[in-house]
């Protein structure tokens, strides 16, 4: 098996570069090269599900797959009803439901991955790219910078702090993100059983800093609201 063909058929590195390209799309100007890789990956993904149903029978061995599978079957239909009615976009949502039923829900089925090394990965990207971006938009926002260009508004939308990001809400909502990959990371035996190498202290504490500051600025009530839910989650004993 040649090196690009055990690349396409890897789903652990699918998800992984999935996930770092809908961040990218949630980035300020980058978001325009990030959708047109979007497009790629819709297409790999959508390999990726045949090609795992064929060859694994992904829907019967997922939990709830019967169901999972009666739900795409139904929105496919829909889709095919409302041919006349924004196909594109229900075109898409179709296809982001197949990659998260089939490829991200569905990763209990590969019984030979090491899902703490995949979220570890991701984990890791996550608070580095965070960290970079609060560091540059807290600067510009010290330093005034703030303007709009090709429909973005740069750092401050309607009052509220976006960051580098496209609106404040996602702003929030990754930074939110980036305190729970922090979390993670804090974890010993979570870093032990990924067999990763562990990420800096520095780092996480600057992580920490910088994105609870950017939750607090850009005034996000749901994130605030997830991350409430998260450490009530995290504090049952079944879930320690």
């Amino acid at each position: 098996m040649t090196k690009i063909k055990k690349f396409l058929l890897n789903t652990s590195m699918f998800r992984q570069c999935y996930i770092i390209c809908l961040l990218a799309c949630n980035i300020s100007y980058l978001h325009y090269a990030a959708y047109a890789a979007l497009a790629v990956m819709f297409i790999w993904g959508s390999f990726l599900c045949v090609y795992n149903e064929i060859t694994r029978r992904t829907i019967l061995k997922t939990r709830y797959g019967f169901w999972l599978g009666a739900f795409f079957l139904v929105s496919v239909i829909t889709l095919m009803v409302n041919l006349l009615n924004n196909f594109a976009i229900n075109f898409v949502f179709v296809l982001h439901l197949a990659i998260c039923f089939f490829i991200f829900y569905a990763v209990h089925t590969e019984k030979q991955l090491n899902f703490r090394h995949e979220l570890f990965n991701i984990s890791r990207i996550i608070i580095y790219v965070t960290t970079v971006l609060g560091i540059v938009g807290l600067a510009c926002l010290v330093l005034g910078i703030n303007f709009e260009f090709l429909s973005v508004k740069f750092i401050i939308y309607e009052n509220r702090y976006t960051g580098l990001f496209l609106n404040p809400n996602q702003q929030a909502f990754i930074s939110s993100t980036a305190l729970f990959g922090c979390h993670l990371m804090m974890k010993k035996d979570f870093v032990r059983l990924s067999g990763c190498r562990r990420v800096s202290r520095i780092w996480i504490a600057s992580c920490i800093a910088i994105n609870s500051i950017a939750i607090l600025l850009s005034d996000s009530n749901g994130a605030l609201v997830l991350i409430i839910g998260y450490a009530f989650r995290r504090s049952q004993p079944q879930f320690r």
